[in-house]
Formats: structure tokens, sequence, C-alpha cells
């Protein structure tokens, strides 16, 4: 009798692993297909708090906002700009191509 309860508990224990892997397994998978909409938006959600907190700052007291805000602007300017080379780095980098060749033909004399 108690090797059969042992029998069954673990038998319900395995189909509740089984049932909860399942699950996970569902999870990872709709993770996986909406991973550019959820790290978007979370990205949308980080900006606006990281505006508001520096408009706040701003109003209550801009003297002493002057720091966060020049900071916020130029962790922004990083960003974009990070995000305008993943984009457009190469064909950046083509149109820039005869302004390389000048600089790279004078680099002696640029560094004098």
């Amino acid at each position: 009798m108690c090797l059969q309860r042992e029998t069954i508990h673990e038998t319900t224990d395995h189909q509740r692993k089984c049932l909860l892997e399942r699950k996970l397994e569902a999870v990872q998978v709709c993770l996986a297909e909406y991973k550019d909409q959820i790290q978007l938006t979370m990205t949308m959600a980080l900006g606006a708090g990281l505006i508001s907190m520096v408009v706040a700052a701003c109003v209550l007291n801009f003297q002493r906002a002057v720091r966060l805000l020049v900071i916020s602007l130029v962790t922004i300017f990083f960003l974009v700009w990070n995000w305008i080379m993943e984009r457009y780095g190469d064909c950046m980098w083509e149109a820039l191509s005869p302004t390389r060749d000048l600089l790279s033909k004078n680099w002696f004399w640029i560094r004098w």
C-alpha cells in the first residue's frame, strides 16, 4: 500500500514537472517570438521615465538639474549615434571614402 502511494506520488510529481516544463517552454517561445516588441516597449518605458525625471528636476530647481540635463543629453546623443551607426554605418562609411582617402594620404602631415 505504501509503495503504491509513493508510485502515485512520484507519477504526480512527474506530471507536474512535465506540465511546468511545457508551460516554461511555451513562455520561452512566446518571449522569443515577441523579443523585438518587448525590447522596444522596455526601451520606450525607460526613456519616458528618464525624460520625465529630467523635466521634473528642471522644473523644481533648474540650477541643480543642469548637470543631470547635460548627462542625459550626452547619453541620448550617444544612444542615437549608436542606433544610426548600426543602421546606416556602411552607407556613411562609403559616402565618406573620399575624405578617408585624403586623410590617409596626408596623415603624416596631420599628425605634425
